[in-house]
């Protein structure tokens, strides 16, 4: 039987969309994909040691804990939020030197305890709670500088293999991202010779 253009490439369509539902379903291709999502959401929580800075200031030592290893919050969270992050300060509080009624002299030095758990509120948004142990908490300000959007690593590179299913011709790809400009190099074995073809196109 003579195929026909259009019959010919209804054959196509529908190979390639066996073969993109076989690469779907393939377990490998699962794995590969749900570690690039991964790594487009996850932001990295390795043990990282504290820093001293020469202002005085201290870069918070990071620990790798479970949910189930940090415990409860030690305060109430808002209904419908969820604990992302929480952060424990101690602190040591400079003497405030003041007199008694009877004029002895005093001296406040008690250490101070802060805990900060960072909670998604659940509308979109991000709010900070505090709460003290030997203090009172007066007034506490939230100030996001940069949104906590994690983005993957930009990878320009990518490669392939290519199958013609009608001339059965194998080959093999390669593109590189230069901005929104793609490049790509494609080898193509046709009658026993490879043949290069070079393309270049925009992304958007």
């Amino acid at each position: 039987m003579k195929l026909t253009y259009s019959t010919k490439a209804l054959l196509l369509l529908g190979m390639g969309g066996v073969a993109a539902c076989a690469l779907v379903a393939c377990p490998t291709f699962r794995v590969i994909s749900l570690k690039v999502v991964t790594d487009t959401q996850t932001e990295s929580a390795a043990p990282a040691a504290a820093i001293r800075q020469d202002d005085g200031s201290l870069v918070a030592v990071r620990a790798a804990m479970t949910p189930k290893e940090a415990g409860p919050a030690p305060h109430k969270l808002p209904p419908g939020s969820k604990e992302l992050r929480r952060l424990t300060t101690r602190l040591t509080p400079r003497p405030v030197l003041g007199t008694t009624p009877d004029g002895e002299p005093t001296c406040r030095c008690e250490p101070v305890t802060l805990t900060t758990s960072l909670v998604d509120d659940g509308k979109g948004g991000r709010r900070v709670v505090q709460s003290a142990v030997g203090a009172d908490i007066d007034t506490a300000t939230d100030t996001p500088l940069i949104l906590d959007t994690l983005g993957a690593k930009p990878r320009p590179w990518s490669a392939g293999l290519s199958y013609g299913p009608i001339t059965q011709e194998p080959g093999a790809w390669i593109a590189r991202d230069l901005g929104r400009v793609r490049t790509r190099l494609d080898l193509i074995v046709r009658r026993g010779e490879v043949e290069p073809r070079i393309s270049i196109g925009w992304a958007w």
